[in-house]
């Protein structure tokens, strides 16, 4: 038994672009789960700018072509296929919302490439003309920088009996800070 996020058969010059591909189906057995299968050792393909993953186990591979795995994306651009792509477990809205959940850091924002008569996205918002998002929806999110924390106050502790200093920044106001 096997599962494949991409499928590519005997066609000639198949273009596989601006796609995500997760696979996170774990086959048991002599089974195997795959982000990308091309069937055929001899049909052509183009595919870049995509989005490839499976979850780390003994039976997924990022991409099989006919009876031979390729476990990482590393392995698969070995072909020369997704040499722009990434690997990443994408975060959904919901189980069959398939717009990006913008809350959430992500590579993939601005990873796609401009097809001509893919104009908008699911929800008929325009697509990017020069960096497009990969899969149904195009958003906008921080890449992942997207929880800063920051420090108000330092304090000496007990188990650490060293004095400890620290200048607050123009735009913090700390509770406390203790100088040496």
């Amino acid at each position: 038994k096997q599962s494949a996020a991409l499928w590519g058969s005997t066609h000639v010059s198949q273009v596989w672009r601006n796609n995500i591909a997760l696979n996170n189906r774990v086959e048991t057995g002599t089974g195997f789960g795959l982000a990308f299968y091309k069937a055929s050792t001899t049909s052509t393909l183009t595919s870049n700018n995509n989005d490839l993953y499976v979850p780390t186990h003994a039976n997924s591979f990022i991409g099989r072509v006919g009876t031979t795995n390729y476990a990482t994306l590393t392995d698969w651009r070995t072909l020369t296929y997704d040499l722009a792509s990434v690997s990443f477990n994408q975060q959904f809205r919901a189980g069959t919302d398939l717009r990006i959940d913008t809350l959430l850091g992500t590579p993939v924002n601005n990873i796609g490439v401009p097809i001509p008569r893919v104009t908008a996205d699911i929800d008929n918002q325009v697509r990017s003309t020069t960096t497009p998002d990969p899969g149904v929806d195009e958003f906008n999110a921080p890449a992942f920088n997207v929880h800063d924390i920051g420090v108000t106050s330092l304090a000496r502790t007990a188990a650490n009996d060293s004095p400890v200093s620290s200048q607050p920044s123009p735009r913090e106001t700390p509770a406390h800070v203790v100088q040496t």
